[in-house]
C-alpha cells in the first residue's frame, strides 16, 4: 500500500475533532473486511486508556505515515530533558492532548515509551549545536528541562540562544523556587542566572518553580523497607515543601498548551509543609507500620554521598542545599498549581499509597 503524508491544520479542538472524523473516512475507505476494522478500533481504544494519539495509531494501522496537526499558531514543541520523569510527563501530556512534540533524547533506546506516546523523537545532546539545530526544525515553542549539573547553565544558554536563532517564540524553563537573586547556593544561582538569560533573550517566557521533589523518597526505599527508617542530615527541625515532578512536567505541558502563561512565574508545591519527623508519621500511617526519620551527622552523610557522587561540584552543591534546610530554610506553600491547572497537586500521602510496593518488603 502506498504512503502518503496526511496534513491537520485545526484551528482548536472542535475542529480537530472533525479532523479525526475525516481520517475515519479515509480509514473505512481503506478496510477490506470487518475484521480488519475490528482491529483499529481496538488499537485506538488502547491507546486512549493509556494516554496515546488515537490518529497516530490510525495511520499506523493503514500504512499512512504519521499525520501532521497543530492548531493555528502552534507549531511543534521541543521537550528537552524528555526521559526523565519531569521532561517525560510534559512530553507524553502535551501529546495526549492532541499537540505536537518532539523530544531532544541522547539515547533512543530510552525513548520507547515516548515513541508509543505520540512524542516524535529527535536524537541528539544540548551540547551538540547541530543536533540541536536539527531538533528546533519548525519549532515554535520549547521546554528547558536538564538535570542540576556543574555545566547546566553553559547548555541551557546554548539551547535558548539556539532556540532564538531558530525563531522560538516561547521559552519555558524548569527552574527552582529557590532560585532568587539573593541566593548564595550554587544550584540556586544557576537557576537564577538562567531565568535572567532567558528574560533578556527577548522572547516570550514562562518560569515553573518547583521545590523538594516527592521522588526523592525514592532514595530512601531499601532502608524504609528493610529498617522502618529513612536517613538525611536535616537535624530535628529541617523541614520541606513537597512537589511532585510529574506535577512539574504536567505543569510545564499545560503552559505550553494554554495560553496566558508568557512573562510568569510560577512556583508550585502540594499542599504539603512538613517536618521530615512529620514526613515519618505519613509513612507510618499509609504503610501501616513505624517509620523513623534518623537525623545524621553532615560530615560523615557527605562522606557517604561521596561514594555515589564523582562529581565534587554535585556532591557539594547537594549537601549546601542540605545545610539549608537543617538551618531551617523553607519556602511557602503555595496553590498555584491547583489555580492554574484547575485540578489538585499529588500530595506525599498519596505518592507514598502510589508506590506502596516500592516501600514495603
Amino acid at each position: 500500500m502506498p504512503q502518503k503524508e496526511i496534513v491537520f491544520v485545526a484551528a482548536d479542538r472542535a475542529d480537530l475533532a472533525m479532523k479525526t472524523f475525516q481520517l475515519a473516512e479515509i480509514t473505512k475507505q481503506r478496510l477490506a473486511s470487518l475484521d480488519v476494522l475490528w482491529v483499529v478500533i481496538r488499537k485506538v481504544t488502547d491507546a486512549a486508556r493509556h494516554g496515546r494519539n488515537p490518529l497516530s495509531v490510525i495511520s499506523k494501522s493503514l500504512g499512512i505515515m504519521p499525520q501532521t496537526y497543530f492548531y493555528r499558531g502552534v507549531g511543534m514543541i521541543l521537550i528537552t530533558g524528555a526521559t526523565g520523569r519531569t521532561g517525560n510527563r510534559a512530553a507524553t501530556e502535551l501529546a495526549k492532548r492532541g499537540i505536537p512534540v518532539r523530544a531532544l533524547v541522547r539515547n533512543s533506546a530510552k525513548a520507547e515509551g515516548l515513541v508509543a506516546a505520540g512524542v516524535e523523537i529527535a536524537v541528539g545532546d544540548a551540547s551538540d549545536s547541530n543536533s540541536v539545530r536539527a531538533a528546533l526544525a519548525g519549532v515554535t515553542k520549547m521546554a528547558v528541562i536538564l538535570p542540576n549539573g556543574e555545566q547546566q547553565l553553559t547548555l541551557e544558554k546554548k539551547l535558548v540562544d539556539l532556540g532564538v536563532e531558530a525563531g522560538v517564540q516561547h521559552i519555558v524553563k524548569l527552574s527552582s523556587m529557590e532560585a532568587l537573586p539573593t541566593a548564595h547556593n550554587a544550584t540556586h544561582k544557576m537557576h537564577w542566572a538562567s531565568e535572567e538569560h532567558i528574560r533578556a533573550s527577548g522572547k516570550a517566557w514562562t518560569m515553573v518553580r518547583p521545590s523538594f521533589y516527592l521522588q526523592n523518597f525514592l532514595s530512601n526505599a531499601y532502608t524504609i523497607k528493610t529498617e522502618g527508617k529513612f536517613y538525611y542530615p536535616f537535624g530535628d527541625k529541617g523541614a520541606a515543601v513537597m512537589t511532585d515532578s510529574r506535577d512539574a512536567g504536567f505543569f510545564v505541558a499545560h503552559c505550553l498548551a494554554t495560553n496566558g502563561h508568557e512573562g510568569k512565574s510560577y512556583d508550585i508545591t502540594s499542599h504539603d509543609r512538613l517536618s521530615f519527623h512529620e514526613v515519618a508519621a505519613v509513612f507510618s500511617q499509609v504503610l501501616g507500620r513505624k517509620i523513623e526519620y534518623v537525623p545524621q551527622d553532615p560530615a560523615a552523610y557527605k562522606a557517604f554521598l561521596g561514594k555515589f557522587l564523582s562529581s565534587q561540584w554535585h556532591l557539594d552543591a547537594v549537601c549546601d542545599i542540605f545545610a539549608e534546610i537543617a538551618a531551617g530554610y523553607v519556602v511557602d506553600v503555595t496553590d498555584t498549581f491547583e489555580k492554574v491547572t484547575g485540578r489538585a497537586p499529588t500530595g506525599l500521602a498519596d505518592f507514598i499509597s502510589e508506590h506502596r510496593a516500592v516501600f514495603t518488603a
